[in-house]
């Protein structure tokens, strides 16, 4: 699964560009367009889902620079006329299934359709939120960004919600999306409808789903703690840099780096230094985090979620663990080697 979490960010970005690209007629138009409304099912996608009353749409055309996508729907308030009249600011749903061994998608720069077109700009987006859900019996993830984009050389601010899960179908891996964007003005009014929608999804074949799978670096450093050099645990998909320790203002702080538009996520076990509850800020503002348990030592640690470009994490906890007995050292040093062990081992580790 380590192109659906790394990607994630990048597909919103696309999939949020992409109705200009319609607009501004870069996509060839294709007829004989099936309409879609209410309950939509397309078996070769394993999908079903009701659509929400009033919204109604087509399936889109499988254009240039989407060769691995099996299908795409949207829908939007009062329906759609055919692709160019899909509004680049929605409010819109889309349905996508994509095969995800050979996606790479993690901006829009990078796809065929993209490349054609300076106007066409890159979206900065934030994350928002991120977690775990189950819908019918199929475990996934439900996503927020915020994005800054641009439509006629005007900014708008753009925001959109996705769910995303896995599938195992024709011998092949896939990524199932459903996304709702919309300005950031309209949002709240469309949210309840999408997450109506959502409950309805269905997929056939669908896989266990673990963004942990991503998590393949280990940086695992000692920091010095009242004369003794103990182990702080830390796992990322980032690059992490500049690692500190500050036992007066109880602070662990570091720096990741990572490709822009892709989704970065970095677990840090930092009980043996720092005593919670913590506090943790990427570039000075709350970070979006997730508690999580080694699933070898029962170790709890922190979950960040963020998405790349160069930030800097603090983590700042209520005290400093005070010095470890000499004779709990060794063991200490022994399952710290274990774990560091599992970890090039099994590169991953479940939340």
């Amino acid at each position: 699964m380590k192109y659906v979490s790394l990607a994630i960010v990048g597909i919103v970005i696309m999939m949020l560009t992409m109705p200009t690209l319609y607009a501004q007629g870069q996509i060839p138009q294709i007829p004989s367009i099936k309409e879609v409304s209410g309950r939509y099912v397309n078996d070769n996608a394993g999908i079903e889902i009701t659509f929400p009353a009033g919204w109604s749409g087509m399936e889109m055309p499988l254009i240039m620079g989407m060769g691995n996508t099996i299908a795409m729907a949207v829908v939007m308030p009062g329906g759609i006329k055919d692709p160019s009249s899909v509004s680049p600011t929605g409010p819109m749903i889309m349905l996508n299934v994509t095969v995800i061994e050979k996606a790479t998608l993690p901006s829009i720069k990078d796809t065929q359709f993209g490349k054609s077109d300076e106007r066409v700009k890159e979206p900065e987006c934030k994350l928002l939120s991120f977690s775990n859900k189950s819908v019918n019996g199929v475990n996934g993830i439900v996503v927020e960004v915020e994005c800054e984009v641009e439509f006629d050389g005007k900014p708008v601010t753009m925001r959109a919600k996705l769910f995303n899960a896995s599938q195992e179908k024709d011998n092949t891996i896939r990524s199932v999306m459903l996304l709702l964007a919309s300005t950031v003005d309209k949002y709240s009014s469309y949210v309840g409808d999408f997450d109506k929608a959502l409950d309805t999804l269905r997929i056939s074949n669908a896989r266990s789903m673990d963004i942990s799978q991503s998590i393949s670096k280990d940086f695992t450093q000692e920091v010095s703690v009242d004369g003794q050099n103990i182990p702080l645990n830390i796992y990322s998909n980032s690059d992490v840099k500049n690692l500190r320790f500050d036992a007066g203002s109880k602070t662990i702080s570091f720096n990741v780096e990572g490709e822009g538009g892709s989704l970065g996520i970095t677990d840090i076990y930092p009980n043996n230094i720092l005593k919670g509850p913590y506090i943790v800020t990427i570039d000075g503002e709350p970070a979006i985090t997730m508690q999580i348990t080694k699933p070898d030592s029962g170790e709890e640690g922190i979950r960040i979620l963020y998405t790349h470009s160069i930030h800097e994490i603090k983590v700042v906890g209520t005290e400093v663990i005070p010095e470890f007995p000499i004779a709990v050292l060794p063991i200490l040093a022994l399952i710290t080697g274990i774990a560091v062990f599992m970890a090039r081992g099994k590169g991953m580790y479940g939340s």
